[in-house]
C-alpha cells in the first residue's frame, strides 16, 4: 500500500500496516505505522507541522477505500445507529481479545434526538421522533506492545 489517510484527514507518506489479525467476520485489529513529512502549506485549520512517525492501533472492517487524491484508507469499524424515540437502542457487545489477550470494547457515544417527515400509510405526513448514537470499536495496547509491533526496539 502506498499510502493510508492518517483517519485525521492528513495524507501521509509511506504508512502501511504493520500488524493485522482478523477478530471476526468484518472486524480486524490493525495496527499501522505512518510517516509524514514536513509539510509546508495550510491546511483547513491553519496547521503546520514538522516530520512525524507515529503508530496507530484501531479497529477496522477490513475495508479499503480510495479516496480522489490517490490516498487509502481503512475504514474503522463505526457507525450511526438510529431508532424510533419509543425503541431501545441494541445492547453493546461483549468485550472482545486479540490474540495477545488486549482489550477490545465497544464504546455509543454521539447521542442525538431529532424529527423526520414521513408520510404514514394514508399519504398523510406525520412527524416522526428518531434518537441516534455513534458505536465504535476500540482496543487499548500498553506502549511496550505497540513498540513492539511497529518494530521499534
Amino acid at each position: 500500500m502506498a499510502a493510508i489517510n492518517n483517519l485525521k484527514g492528513t495524507p501521509v507518506k509511506d504508512g502501511k500496516v504493520v500488524y493485522s489479525e482478523q477478530l471476526e467476520t468484518s472486524l480486524h485489529f490493525a495496527v499501522i505505522l505512518m510517516y509524514e513529512p514536513f509539510y509546508e502549506g495550510k491546511n483547513i485549520a491553519n496547521h503546520q507541522h514538522s516530520t512525524q512517525l507515529y503508530c496507530e492501533a484501531l479497529i477496522t472492517t477490513g475495508s479499503k477505500h480510495t479516496w480522489g487524491n490517490g490516498i487509502n484508507s481503512l475504514d474503522e469499524a463505526d457507525w450511526l445507529e438510529k431508532v424510533k424515540s419509543t425503541d431501545q437502542f441494541k445492547p453493546l457487545r461483549e468485550e472482545l481479545k486479540t490474540i495477545d489477550g488486549f482489550k477490545v470494547w465497544q464504546i455509543a457515544y454521539k447521542f442525538d434526538e431529532h424529527e423526520e417527515k414521513e408520510k404514514d400509510e394514508n399519504g398523510k405526513e406525520i412527524k416522526v421522533k428518531y434518537k441516534t448514537r455513534r458505536v465504535k470499536w476500540l482496543v487499548e495496547v500498553p506502549k511496550m506492545s505497540m513498540l513492539k509491533l511497529c518494530g521499534v526496539s
